[in-house]
């Protein structure tokens, strides 16, 4: 794939010059491999598992894009009958919305390789865990790309990571505000929305404004820190209540060369393990110094590769992102945080309980 010099906007994501580009993998065993994720064909394109475990990927996959086509992406409350798919779980899409991603997998998928590889790929693109979203969620994302689970973290053509906004996702809030101008107020966070008629009132600490209508832009759990006049309908206020917020970390890591991408091995930057006590992928190296073209990655399974074209982005050691400046500090991890590349924020290990049973044990003596 190549891109025409001094193009603006869109730039390619993934680009084979020559050589497969490759992913590495650890499995269960621990066993480092390498696989393509470009692969036309999607069961070649799994990393290295067992035979019966690509094949309960694959069936699931199936089943779900199956499932996602009946529902209505305008209104996904609507209640439709799904169509027959040989799995387990709900017949309605409004069945759907009451079971948990998580339940209908453990219901569905026969193999541990292909629970752990699709709940990472499930809580890269949701942010939470699989036991935390609905699965009429799930089928609702779906049907907005098109009704098949790979366009949603692949980076192929017509996928979600084929491409990547020119000069980072940054680019397009910095051209609203340069729109915006003096009408933008940073580290004003809205405290009240009062509607009365026609006419609805916004209030932070720092100013006042009324308009005719008003776009609730955050998060849904974030909304909760508004205050609402009057209150917002109790299914609505529920929602808010019990919808988790996803978190993301994103960190930078530079090198002086993208040595990752040599004739030898033609890697994209990317790994990708379900060894035991891992819970998500990891992901570098992600920027050379050297490089004009760094290695930026995202939550999902697809490769991070780049345009020729691509300058690389200043590493954190000389230059500081734009976007950490005008974040407010009461904003969320995932909102505070740029940078290309994502792990899942991991919750505290828990204590052992070794030392309580010895401790238990000498008390006895």
């Amino acid at each position: 794939m190549s891109w025409a010099r001094g193009t603006r906007g869109w730039l390619p994501r993934t680009v084979c010059i020559g050589r497969t580009i490759q992913t590495k993998f650890v499995g269960r065993d621990g066993k480092v491999t390498t696989y393509q994720p470009l692969n036309p064909d999607m069961l070649n394109r799994l990393p290295e598992i067992s035979l019966f475990a690509k094949l309960d990927v694959g069936a699931a996959v199936l089943a779900l894009d199956a499932m996602s086509t009946v529902v209505n992406a305008e209104a996904p409350w609507e209640d439709v009958e799904l169509p027959f798919t040989g799995t387990v779980g709900p017949k309605t899409s409004r069945d759907a919305d009451t079971m948990s991603l998580q339940t209908w997998m453990d219901l569905n998928l026969s193999t541990e390789e292909a629970k752990v590889l699709l709940g990472n790929a499930y809580t890269g693109i949701l942010g939470v865990s699989p036991a935390s979203a609905s699965l009429l969620h799930l089928l609702f994302m779906f049907k907005t790309f098109q009704g098949k689970f790979m366009n949603t973290i692949g980076s192929g053509p017509g996928e979600a990571e084929e491409f990547r906004v020119r000069g980072g996702a940054q680019e397009m809030a910095k051209r609203i505000a340069a729109e915006l101008r003096d009408k933008l107020h940073l580290n004003s966070p809205v405290r009240q929305i009062t509607q009365r008629g026609k006419t609805v009132t916004v209030r932070s600490e720092t100013v006042s404004v009324r308009a005719g209508r008003v776009i609730v832009a955050t998060g849904t759990a974030m909304a909760n820190f508004i205050r609402f006049d009057p209150i917002l309908p109790s299914a609505r206020a529920l929602l808010q209540q019990r919808m988790p917020q996803g978190e993301v970390w994103k960190i930078w890591l530079c090198y002086d060369t993208a040595f990752w991408r040599n004739e030898k091995d033609g890697l994209n930057g990317e790994s990708v393990t379900i060894a035991p006590g891992s819970r998500r992928r990891s992901s570098s190296p992600l920027c050379s110094r050297r490089t004009r073209s760094p290695t930026p990655t995202s939550n999902g399974t697809g490769p991070r590769t780049n345009s020729p074209e691509e300058t690389t982005p200043p590493c954190p050691a000389r230059a500081s992102s734009p976007a950490a400046a005008s974040v407010p500090p009461s904003a969320s991890p995932s909102n505070a945080s740029t940078g290309p590349a994502s792990t899942e924020r991991r919750s505290p290990t828990p204590p052992s309980a070794a030392p309580r049973s010895q401790e238990r044990e000498r008390r006895k003596r």
